[in-house]
């Protein structure tokens, strides 16, 4: 801990660019610091070796992910009075040392990313086995895409970030279940493929090139009733990284269901459908942002039932 504290008032108290970047705009500082920083850690971490399955060439550019995930950091930083300031307003915002020294320490891929560069990077403190705990699990190992002639919707740092939010005991590798490029665009294969196998991750990409999706906490089942708990997320990797956890608006976490002619039928997370009639109306709007809100189960609505389009 001394090590991380000593690290730390280097970077916050003896570095003159940053000090001088305080009068001029501080957002933009620490926004090109931490687009740095993750340039760094995926150049450090694909050096090594330690990418342990992934690679640059069978994930999304990382340039697009680099930014989106210093944007989602940037976007922590809070004001005296504890609150974010969001869009343009953030950029535009001035935040004191002392702010910036709240968000160094209070979210957590600043310093693991530091430990990164400084032990991986330089071979400093590399040897020392209580530091290497918060970054043994930074990057999964990947399994089942090598040799198969598959790209990721993820990149590098969309799976660093979405990995860092799933339950400690699951972050050590990822098995691909299902692709559609592999299997077919076909609900019922899709079925066979992540029925009772755990755990797992779903992520789509839309016809508009939005690409979003969500960590279902258990094995699917097919059944009319509502499967899963509240470590249940949703997330959004592009145009912009984010992840929405549960809300406590209600417990309808998973459905997966089909040829059913009375109960609704499709995959579906926090009681809105994402492969049921139209995914990108469905489900876009909750997974890139627009809202952190689950609503209620799909009502018919009368007026496109008639509707011939």
């Amino acid at each position: 801990m001394f090590i991380k504290d000593s690290l730390f008032t280097v970077l916050l108290f003896r570095t003159p660019g940053l000090l001088i970047g305080i009068a001029i705009s501080i957002t933009k500082q620490c926004n090109k610091f931490t687009e740095d920083l993750i340039m760094s850690v995926v150049h450090v971490l694909n050096y090594r070796k330690e990418l342990r399955g992934w690679n640059l060439e069978n994930t999304r550019d990382s340039a697009s992910g680099v930014k989106a995930l210093a944007s989602q950091l940037v976007s922590e930083l809070k004001l005296a009075d504890g609150t974010k300031p969001v869009g343009p307003q953030l950029m535009e915002t001035n935040f004191d040392q002392s702010a910036i020294e709240d968000w160094v320490y209070r979210v957590p891929q600043i310093s693991v990313f530091l430990s990164v560069v400084i032990r991986q990077g330089l071979h400093v403190l590399h040897s020392l086995p209580d530091q290497t705990k918060d970054i043994l699990n930074l990057v999964p190992g990947c399994k089942g895409i090598k040799g198969r002639g598959l790209v990721s919707l993820f990149d590098v740092p969309s799976i660093i970030y979405i990995n860092s939010h799933l339950p400690a005991e699951l972050q050590h590798k990822w098995q691909l279940l299902f692709s559609s490029r592999l299997h077919g665009e076909s609900f019922s294969q899709l079925c066979g493929h992540i029925v009772n196998k755990g755990p797992c991750i779903v992520i789509l990409k839309d016809l508009d090139g939005y690409i979003f999706g969500g960590f279902a906490s258990h094995s699917w089942e097919v059944k009319p009733q509502f499967q899963g708990d509240n470590r249940c997320f949703l997330f959004s990797v592009f145009p912009s990284l984010a992840v929405y956890t549960y809300t406590g608006y209600n417990d309808h976490y998973m459905y997966l269901n089909h040829g059913q002619q009375t109960m609704p039928n499709g995959l579906t997370k926090g009681k809105k459908s994402i492969l049921d009639i139209d995914p990108e109306a469905q489900a876009l709007l909750e997974m890139t942002g627009k809202s952190r809100q689950s609503e209620g189960l799909r009502e018919p609505i009368e007026e496109d039932e008639d509707d011939d389009n």
